[in-house]
């Protein structure tokens, strides 16, 4: 059985990510609580824009669900199929 095409970059979408769920939802978290930080005020000045810079990170790639330093370095929190 031959899947189609949007089926098939559906699956190369899946095993192309590397996080698992609680890992996503964690790093979303993180980035919302490093994100206010660095925004509101409760930090100042280097490390205010530090916050403010580091904490797309986590938030860009908790929703992508894939980690460039994941895949760097062979990684992976999701489970194997």
């Amino acid at each position: 059985m031959k899947l189609s095409h949007v089926s098939e970059r559906g699956m190369q979408l899946v095993a192309f990510a590397n996080e698992n769920g609680v890992d996503r939802a964690v790093r979303l978290v993180l980035s919302a609580a490093i994100l206010g930080l660095g925004w509101f005020g409760a930090v100042d000045q280097l490390v205010g824009v530090a916050c403010r810079i580091l904490g797309w990170y986590p938030l860009v790639t908790g929703f992508l669900g894939w980690s460039p330093l994941y895949a760097v370095l062979g990684w992976s929190t999701r489970a194997k199929r």
